[in-house]
C-alpha cells in the first residue's frame, strides 16, 4: 500500500471484529499487527499520525472511520476515552483525568487466553486484580522488562514469551474491581446503596478515602498508602448501618479515649477536610452522617446538623433542648426535681423519652385554668404566690407547666373552704373584685388566707368559679343608695320604659309615690311602680303595630280611640295607654308566658352577671331599652315569636358611645362575639343580635354585657 493510499485509508484488511471493552487505540495497534509489522508508533508515522501519547484521539479516530459495521463503530465508541473537559468518559461513566493512564501497558493473562485484546477497564488506575480470574494485572515480562504500547501483538511478548494462561474463572464479586465493570455495564452486580447513586469518578475517590481511613489506626494526619480501595469497597458495599458499624467498631479500638473531646477528634484527619474531601463534595456526606451515628452510640454528640435520619444514643443538653423544645437551664429545675438531669450531661434515648413523659404530664396553664376555674394569667400568680407548683422552661414559651398534684390539691382547698352564708347579693369572686375596685389577684389572696369568705360554693362550678361573695344589693352595686322597697328615677325610667322627663312629673302628680327625699334625690315607691308598669304601657313602643312614628302617634291613638292618660299633668311628653286596651284595639296579645318565664329565668342570670344594667321587670313585644348604670350605653330587648332577641347598635345619633366605640372597635368586638356585630356601611351603622334560646347562651350574653360596661369604665368615656 502507497503512503497515499494509507494516509486516506490507514489499512489494507480490518476484517477482525472490535474485542469487548476495547478502545480504538488498541484496536489501532492490533490491526498493525496484523499488517505484518512490529511497530505502532512508526506505522502511526507513516500514515501522519505523530503523537506522544496512546490515547490521542487521532489515533482512535483512524479505526473508527473506518468502514466498520455500526456494531463496531458503537463498540469502539464506547470504549474509546473521550476526553471532555476534566474528565475521560467510557461507557457513560466519568473518570477524572488521573483516574486513567496509558503509561504502562497492563494485562490480565487470563483474560489474554480468552481474547487476545486490551481491555480499557486496565486503564484504570485503581484497577489492580482481575474480577475475572483473580489474578494482579500485569505490566512487565522476561526479566521485569515493560511490555510497551509500540509492541503491536497482545499475544506474546517481544521476545516471544507467551502472555497467555489458562486460569479458572473466581467469584469476584466482592472485589472492588467487580464493581467497577458492574457500573461499566459488563457484567451483573448486586446494588450497592451506599454508591450506586453517585458518579463513578466519586465511587474510586470515595472508596479510597475511606480504604486509607479503615487500613490505619488513629492518625493526625492522612497517611499513605498505596492500594486503600479494596478496603473502602468492603466498607462502603453494604447499607448504611452497616458503614456505622464499621465505623463504631474502629472508634472503640483506636479512639474510645477520644471520645470526650468530640467527634472532630475522634476520627482524627479524615474529619479535617483537605483536597480528597473537598473533591467529594455531596458524596462526603453519607460518610459524614456514618461517624456522626457512630460517634453518637457511644458519646454525647454537639448540634450536629442532621440529627435526623439516624438513631443516635446520647445527645447534648443543647440538642435535648431543640428536640423537645425547652429551655435547658431553666427546665434544669425540674429535670433535678425529678431526678432526670445527667451530671454529665448526656442523655440516651430512654432519658428523653423519660423526661418527655414528664412533661406532658404537667399541665398547660389553659389546662390546669380550667381545673381551678380561672384566667390563665391567674395562673402564673398562683404559681409565683407560692400556692401552685410550676415549672418554667418547659415551654417553648414563658408559661408555666404546672404540676398536677398541686393543681388538685389547690382545688379541693377551694371547694372546702369555709363559707359565711352573708346575705346579700351573690357575686362570683371576679365580679366582687370589680364592683369592691380590688384586684382579682388581691381577692384571690383574701380568700385562700382565710381574711376573705365566700357566701356561698356552687356544686356546679368548678374552682374559683363556684365561688360566691355576698355584696351590698344591687342598688348599690350600680351606685344607686335605694333601701329596700325604694325605687331611683333611672331605674323607675328604665323598668317603665319612659322618657326621663316623664318620671318626675308622674311623681309629682302623685301617679308614683315619692317615698324618700334627700338634699340630691328622691326616691319611688317600688310598689307604685309596679303597679304602673302592670297596668299602663307607653304606645311608642308599638309604633310598628300603629304604623306610625313617634310624631303620629297620638292621632293613631285617636283613630283607634285608645285614651291616652296623664294628658293633664304639665310636663308629661310620652303617651301613656292602658295596656289591655291598646293590645286589644290592635287585636294583638300579650307575650306568652314561656317567653316571660324566659324573661325572668336572663333577668336572674344578668343580676348575677351582670348587675350594672337595668332591665325591664316584664317584657311586651315592643322593643324595650336595656341601660346601664352610668346611662352610657343602651341595649334593647324584645319577643320574635316564642323567642326572645337582644340587640345592640351603635350609630352617629349617639354620639357620645359612637365616638368611643370607633376608637376601641376591636376591644368591642373582642368582648361581645355572642352579638356578632356586623357593619353597614350603607347605613353608617354596627348591629348585632342574639337569641335567649338557652341558659349557656344567656350566660354568654351577660357576661359580655357586664365585660362592655367594665370596659367602657376601663377606657374612660367622655
Amino acid at each position: 500500500m502507497t503512503v497515499a493510499n494509507r494516509l486516506q485509508r490507514s489499512f489494507s484488511s480490518w476484517r477482525t471484529k472490535p474485542a469487548m471493552g476495547e478502545p480504538g487505540y488498541t484496536y489501532f495497534g492490533r490491526l498493525v499487527g496484523e499488517e505484518g509489522l512490529i511497530s505502532v508508533r512508526a506505522y502511526a508515522n507513516s500514515i501522519g499520525v505523530t503523537t506522544t501519547s496512546i490515547l490521542s484521539p487521532e489515533i482512535s479516530d483512524k479505526v473508527i472511520n473506518l468502514p466498520l459495521s455500526p456494531a463496531s463503530k458503537e463498540s469502539l465508541e464506547r470504549w474509546t476515552p473521550r476526553r471532555i473537559g476534566r474528565f475521560f468518559v467510557i461507557s457513560g461513566e466519568k473518570f477524572r483525568i488521573g483516574q486513567i493512564s496509558a503509561v504502562h501497558r497492563r494485562f490480565c493473562r487470563g483474560c489474554l487466553g480468552e481474547m487476545k485484546s486490551h481491555r480499557v477497564w486496565w486503564d484504570i488506575v485503581p484497577f489492580w486484580i482481575c474480577p475475572i480470574h483473580g489474578c494482579p494485572l500485569e505490566e512487565t515480562f522476561a526479566e521485569g522488562r515493560h511490555l510497551k504500547w509500540t509492541w503491536p501483538h497482545y499475544g506474546h511478548a517481544p521476545d516471544g514469551e507467551s502472555l497467555i494462561a489458562k486460569l479458572p474463572v473466581i467469584d469476584g464479586s466482592d472485589l472492588f474491581e467487580h464493581y467497577l465493570l458492574q457500573r461499566l455495564g459488563c457484567i451483573s452486580g448486586r446494588q450497592r446503596p451506599l454508591l450506586d447513586d453517585i458518579d463513578l469518578y466519586q465511587v474510586i475517590e470515595l472508596c479510597g478515602l475511606v480504604g486509607r481511613f479503615f487500613l490505619h489506626p488513629w492518625q493526625e494526619n492522612a497517611p499513605q498508602c498505596e492500594h486503600p480501595y479494596q478496603r473502602g469497597f468492603e466498607a462502603l458495599r453494604g447499607t448504611h448501618q452497616d458503614l456505622v458499624s464499621l465505623f463504631e467498631s474502629w472508634l472503640l479500638d483506636n479512639a474510645a479515649d477520644a471520645l470526650k473531646s468530640g467527634i472532630e477528634n475522634g476520627f482524627g484527619w479524615i474529619r479535617r477536610g483537605g483536597r480528597g474531601v473537598n473533591l467529594l463534595q455531596k458524596s462526603w456526606r453519607r460518610i459524614d452522617l456514618a461517624q456522626k451515628e457512630a460517634f453518637a452510640r457511644h458519646a454525647r454528640v454537639t448540634q450536629f446538623r442532621e440529627l435526623r435520619g439516624f438513631d443516635f444514643k446520647f445527645i447534648t443538653s443543647q440538642a435535648l433542648q431543640k428536640e423537645l423544645r425547652i429551655q435547658y437551664k431553666l427546665a434544669r429545675v425540674f429535670l433535678r426535681k425529678r431526678g432526670l438531669e445527667s451530671p454529665d450531661l448526656k442523655y440516651s434515648r430512654d432519658d428523653v423519652e423519660k423526661i418527655r413523659s414528664a412533661i406532658d404530664a404537667l399541665l398547660t396553664h389553659k389546662e390546669c385554668a380550667v381545673l381551678l376555674g380561672c384566667s390563665k394569667k391567674m395562673i402564673r400568680f398562683l404559681v409565683t404566690s407560692g400556692h401552685l407548683e410550676g415549672y418554667l422552661g418547659l415551654t417553648a414559651t414563658s408559661e408555666f407547666k404546672i404540676d398536677p398534684d398541686s393543681a388538685k390539691a389547690l382545688a379541693e382547698k377551694i371547694a372546702t373552704l369555709p363559707v359565711s352564708r352573708k346575705k346579700g347579693t351573690r357575686l362570683t369572686i371576679w365580679n366582687y373584685a370589680r364592683w369592691n375596685d380590688i384586684t382579682q389577684r388581691k381577692v384571690v389572696k383574701m380568700v385562700l388566707s382565710g381574711t376573705l369568705k365566700p357566701a356561698a360554693i356552687r356544686k356546679d362550678r368548678v374552682g374559683f368559679n363556684a365561688l360566691r361573695m355576698a355584696n351590698d344589693p344591687p342598688a348599690a352595686a350600680v351606685r344607686s343608695t335605694a333601701r329596700e322597697g325604694e325605687v331611683t328615677f333611672g331605674r323607675a325610667k328604665a323598668l317603665l320604659g319612659l322618657r326621663h322627663q316623664s318620671i318626675a312629673p308622674l311623681a309629682r302628680a302623685g301617679v308614683l309615690k315619692i317615698v324618700r327625699t334627700t338634699s340630691s334625690l328622691s326616691f319611688l315607691s317600688e310598689d307604685s311602680v309596679n303597679a304602673f308598669l302592670a297596668r299602663y304601657v307607653e304606645a311608642s313602643k308599638y309604633r310598628k303595630e300603629l304604623r306610625a312614628d313617634r310624631n303620629d302617634i297620638a292621632d293613631a291613638l285617636a283613630k283607634l280611640d285608645v285614651p291616652r292618660h296623664f294628658t293633664d299633668i304639665d310636663g308629661m311628653h310620652d303617651h301613656v295607654v292602658e295596656r289591655t286596651v291598646l293590645l286589644k284595639a290592635l287585636g294583638i296579645e300579650e307575650v306568652s308566658t314561656a317567653v316571660q318565664a324566659t324573661w325572668q329565668t336572663f333577668s336572674s342570670i344578668a343580676a348575677e352577671h351582670c348587675p350594672a344594667f337595668l332591665l325591664p321587670a316584664i317584657l311586651t313585644r315592643s322593643e324595650q331599652t336595656i341601660f346601664n348604670s352610668t346611662r352610657v350605653t343602651r341595649f334593647t330587648a324584645a319577643a320574635v315569636g316564642d323567642r326572645i332577641v337582644i340587640r345592640k347598635k351603635f350609630n352617629p345619633r349617639a354620639a357620645r358611645e359612637w365616638r368611643w366605640f370607633q376608637e376601641h372597635k376591636a376591644e368591642v368586638y373582642r368582648v361581645m362575639p355572642t352579638f356578632r356585630l356586623q357593619e353597614v356601611p350603607s347605613r353608617d351603622l354596627v348591629l348585632g343580635a342574639c337569641f335567649l334560646d338557652n341558659k349557656e347562651t344567656m350566660t354568654k350574653l351577660a357576661k359580655e354585657l357586664g365585660e362592655y360596661h367594665w370596659l367602657l369604665l376601663k377606657k374612660e368615656i367622655r
